[in-house]
């Protein structure tokens, strides 16, 4: 089985953007979360047409985690391992 593919949207004062990260890597930027949000779901879609699983944690303007969105699980109840 392929990896967990794990990915973080944050929000960096920096620079006001929505980062869309991998590997703690930014992969995409967007203006707002809800872009974000879109666009990290159009990925983990494409890994699981890919043969694999993927995560989406989505955090909030203070870092912390917000909710989480698994892709290509056989038990969506079930936390990823």
């Amino acid at each position: 089985m392929m990896p967990r593919y794990v990915m973080h949207l944050v929000h960096e004062a920096g620079d006001g953007l929505w980062h869309l990260k991998y590997d703690g890597h930014s992969v995409a930027t967007f203006g707002s979360r809800e872009e974000g949000e879109r666009a990290g779901a159009a990925r983990g879609r494409r890994v699981v047409d890919d043969g694999g699983v993927a995560e989406l944690v989505v955090h909030g303007q203070d870092g912390a985690v917000e909710h989480k969105h698994a892709y290509g699980y056989d038990h969506p109840e079930r936390e990823p391992g």
